[in-house]
């Protein structure tokens, strides 16, 4: 049948299943993982030969779905009354910051010279929204670490129960960026890519764009390190290894800016929201900053070690950690929230 996978290859989620199956209990995998992986690899049969677009979207939809099915597990255990006020708070601005920078990251994005732009000028509406369509989890995937970080900006410093929703939002939000820079935000650049370069080439010119380090999945990435390091070709190998460490440090700073912001959350920098939208803003574009060196530095100035593009998070790790300590030394005022 048309859009069956061969014989051999496994279908998508297959490695995923067998990872979670190592962090998550059995009785969670038996009552949710199994059976949401199950349900999107019978979709992936059908929808597998009808279009990227198409089959990007059932790929969204059942990876969200799972990532909301392991965060109502997580949340359902019972919670004190200041556990449900401070789930509230948080999520509340998670849902605000990822919304906001999601869209606005894409359209900036779209509206960059380049193919894009020429496609937009000369497209429709309908290639406009599907170009947003494919940019969207790259959006996502910068905005849910400011999304933690602002979230976890309003937590009450002083109320019970606060550890437990800065740990999911920083454990579920690495979770999430990790899955969407794995398994959607590798095929959706490409797509992307396709689509704005078909959109302006002339009338029977097709040539697929060769795929990049951004369109490549992790085990591409390895490949190709892997062969460039054994001809000696080492420049060419850190392009690879630096890129699947980028991916693993933005994953890893949703950790990292929670834990930062709670040294922060109660303070006059987050007395108000918009002092809290201000501390984000500042955290991020000095994180981009930050994240865009390292990158330079592994690639361009140093071949053999990705360790630069980690910067970001060592510096806000420490920041996080001068905080806390200031803090049980009475050393970070803070003010009264009602």
């Amino acid at each position: 049948m048309a859009g069956e996978h061969e014989p051999g290859t496994s279908l998508p989620g297959t490695r995923l299943h067998a990872w979670l199956a190592r962090v998550v209990s059995s009785e969670t995998m038996q009552r949710i993982v199994s059976p949401v992986l199950a349900d999107f690899q019978d979709e992936i049969r059908v929808v597998d030969s009808h279009g990227h677009l198409r089959l990007m979207a059932t790929r969204v939809r059942w990876m969200g779905a799972l990532a909301t099915a392991l965060i109502l597990n997580f949340m359902s255990r019972p919670a004190s009354p200041g556990e449900r006020v401070q789930h509230r708070r948080l999520w509340t601005g998670v849902s605000m910051a990822c919304v906001a920078v999601a869209v606005s990251q894409s359209v900036m994005i779209l509206s960059q010279s380049g193919p894009a732009g020429e496609a937009l000028s000369a497209g429709s509406p309908a290639l406009a929204i599907m170009l947003l369509l494919y940019l969207l989890p790259s959006g996502l995937a910068v905005g849910i670490p400011c999304g933690v970080l602002l979230g976890a900006l309003t937590c009450t410093p002083a109320a019970p129960g606060r550890r437990r929703p800065l740990a999911l939002a920083g454990v579920v939000g690495s979770v999430i960026v990790l899955l969407l820079l794995a398994f959607v935000v590798p095929p959706s650049n490409q797509a992307y890519r396709v689509t704005a370069w078909r959109a302006i080439s002339a009338a029977g010119v097709r040539a697929v764009p060769e795929k990049g380090v951004r369109e490549m999945s992790f085990g591409e990435l390895e490949q190709n390190a892997a062969k460039y390091r054994s001809i000696d070709r080492s420049g060419h190998a850190a392009t690879y290894e630096v890129e699947r460490h980028r991916r693993l440090a933005l994953a890893a700073a949703c950790v990292v800016l929670v834990w930062f912001a709670a040294g922060l959350a109660g303070t006059r920098l987050a007395s108000s929201l918009a002092r809290r939208l201000a501390v984000t803003a500042a955290v991020a574009t000095l994180y981009v900053g930050l994240f865009g060196w390292g990158s330079y530095i592994a690639t361009r100035v140093t071949v053999d070690s990705p360790a630069p593009v980690w910067i970001p998070n060592l510096v806000f790790l420490v920041l996080a950690a001068a905080l806390q300590i200031a803090r049980r030394r009475g050393g970070v005022p803070s003010v009264s929230r009602g």
